[in-house]
Formats: structure tokens, sequence, C-alpha cells
């Protein structure tokens, strides 16, 4: 981050592992992407990790980590 509070606009490749060739790939991707967050986080000791809702309906973190990257 910069000085003034603004990251340099760098644009980084979007990981191979969330490359979609469909809709049915994409969904399996993305609750293998859920799923592995999960794992991650209870190894750091979160057992109670759960993922984020807006409106009642739960975020799509795979889509929102594609998206800002």
């Amino acid at each position: 981050m910069s000085r003034s509070g603004h990251y340099a606009s760098k644009q980084f490749p979007v990981p191979k592992e969330l490359e979609f060739q469909d809709d049915e790939d994409e969904r399996r991707k993305c609750q293998d992407f859920k799923d592995h967050l999960i794992k991650f986080q209870r190894e750091l000791g979160y057992e109670n990790f759960k993922v984020p809702s807006l409106g009642g309906r739960e975020l799509d973190l795979c889509k929102l980590y594609k998206a800002v990257i």
C-alpha cells in the first residue's frame, strides 16, 4: 500500500483451479474452495467458522475471491 493509502493497480492472474469450464464445473470448484477455506479456518483454531451472509443468503466467497483478484 502506498503512503496515500491507495494500492498500486496490479492485476494478478486467476488461479487455474478457479477457471471454470461450465456451470457444473463452477459449482464443484466453488464448493471445493469453500470446503478448503473452512478446513483452513479450523486448522487455525476457528472451529465455529461461519461463511458470512447478506440478506439471509450466504456469500459466495469463491466468486468474491475471483472478482477481487
